[in-house]
């Protein structure tokens, strides 16, 4: 070989050693990549109580073809769900609140709109009235949920995933909106880490999902989980890599009716819900204290002692 033809080899040797270990510390990394489940005490979880009326104007009437014109991927999926359910040329003015949720729904189920939405809402709740740019969707979806489920029924829902994931405490929320079906075997979702769920705030849209036969039941981030020990695995779950078993004990909002509050981001309020786990505990404390303002980490300590 010529010296130029060895200098080659010696730079292609070279190379395929440090792209091997670039591979190899990728690999490595992707191996240890896990994510923790939490109350996700810092993502957007409005349940807009005392002001849906007020805030379904607001969506209607100026929000939303905001949004709409920002977002390509809210304006996309909106259309082809509006389309879907024959409601394209139907005039704004003459869409009714069930038509407007069933969109939003819809919209949630297509492919691009849902994992912006869910990415921003985990750790949103700082940005909600700046960047966050879903408003009118992310309460179109949860006004649907509270609709579609009011009388609370509790029902048993599958979730699966592709990632490791690994609760930390004793209660949880999903800090988004989460899928989950009435079926076990939606295998092509994961076997990395699966759930049994007891939801009693999730609701059934599989009647307006582009894919019905998923038999999708959307759990919304304000429901709280307790973790427990498994002790019967579905057959259809045999081959998931770690299993937990969640059942539902109510619900906590840190966010209420934010974007009508005149400041830029509203201080944080507990909202207590009349489950058996929280009228237990919301009995104990004076009116006063259940609604007033507590700091972040205060909150985080009374929450985390109460779920325990």
């Amino acid at each position: 070989l010529n010296s130029t033809a060895m200098m080659r080899l010696f730079i292609l040797l070279i190379l395929t050693v440090h792209t091997d270990s670039v591979m190899n510390e990728l690999i490595m990394t992707f191996a240890c990549f896990q994510i923790t489940m939490d109350l996700y005490l810092n993502s957007i979880d409005d349940q807009f109580m005392g002001c849906k009326a007020k805030m379904y104007c607001v969506v209607t009437e100026q929000l939303l073809k905001n949004e709409l014109d920002s977002s390509e991927n809210f304006r996309k999926d909106w259309n082809a769900a509006r389309k879907k359910l024959h409601l394209l040329n139907t005039p704004d003015s003459e869409l009714t609140e069930t038509d407007m949720t069933n969109i939003a729904l819809q919209a949630y189920t297509r492919n691009d709109v849902y994992k912006e939405l869910n990415d921003k809402m985990g750790e949103g709740r700082g940005t909600y009235k700046t960047r966050f740019g879903l408003i009118s969707l992310h309460f179109l979806i949860t006004y649907g949920i509270q609709t579609r489920n009011a009388q609370h029924e509790c029902r048993t829902t599958y979730r699966r995933s592709k990632i490791p994931i690994v609760i930390r405490g004793p209660s949880v929320r999903f800090g988004s909106f989460a899928s989950s079906s009435l079926y076990a075997t939606l295998t092509h979702f994961g076997k990395e880490t699966c759930f049994i769920i007891t939801t009693c705030y999730g609701a059934d849209i599989s009647d307006i999902s582009l894919l019905p036969h998923e038999a999708e039941v959307l759990i919304p981030p304000y429901e709280v989980f307790k973790n427990e020990p498994v002790t019967e695995i579905p057959e259809d779950f045999k081959d998931c890599t770690r299993i937990y078993t969640l059942r539902s004990v109510g619900k906590i909002s840190i966010m209420n009716c934010e974007y009508l509050k005149k400041d830029k981001m509203g201080p944080m309020y507990m909202n207590w819900t009349q489950s058996s786990l929280f009228l237990y505990i919301s009995t104990r404390l004076t009116s006063s204290f259940r609604t007033s303002y507590l700091s972040n980490s205060t909150q985080l300590k009374l929450i985390t002692h109460i779920l325990n």
